[in-house]
This record gives C-alpha cells, sequence and structure tokens, in this order.
C-alpha cells in the first residue's frame, strides 16, 4: 500500500474523504514527477531517472498534509466554498 495507504487510511475508514485522499496522492505524485522531469530536460537539457524519483517523492511529502480535504486537481481556490472541510 505505501504512501497511498498512508494517506487514504487516516481517516479510518472506507468513505469519500479516504478515496479523495488516495486519489490526490496519486494526481500530486504524478505530476511532481512530470515536472521536475521537464525542469531537468529544461536546465540540464537530459531528464534523469534520480531527478523523475526526486520529484515524486516531493510531491508525496508536498501532498501528505491535505491529501483528503478536498479534491485538489477540480477546484480552484475560487471554488473553495462549495467543498466540505471539517
Amino acid at each position: 500500500m505505501g504512501w497511498a495507504g498512508f494517506n487514504g487510511g487516516d481517516p479510518y475508514a472506507a468513505n469519500i474523504d479516504s478515496s479523495l485522499a488516495v486519489l490526490n496522492t496519486n494526481i500530486c505524485a504524478a505530476t511532481s514527477l512530470l515536472v521536475w522531469t521537464c525542469l531537468d530536460t529544461i536546465f540540464f537539457k537530459k531528464p534523469s531517472v534520480i531527478g523523475a524519483v526526486q520529484g515524486m517523492i516531493t510531491g508525496l511529502v508536498c501532498i501528505t498534509p491535505g491529501a483528503g480535504t478536498r479534491l485538489l486537481f477540480l477546484l480552484s481556490p475560487s471554488h473553495a466554498h462549495l467543498t466540505h472541510t471539517p
């Protein structure tokens, strides 16, 4: 399970919060990996596996505190009032 199990298991129940936590964890890790790889290509003229893994871990670390709070990739801050955050 790894990091998705850690973030998804935080609510101690199989509900929408745990589903959002797993979804946000995967999306953030993938996005961070892609951005880091693109930056490696721009600055160093070639992508690297170490850079890709470093980007993925950075994305996982950044999403952990707020993984289950809201659907991060669909809502902008101007729509934050539409979500329920405890």
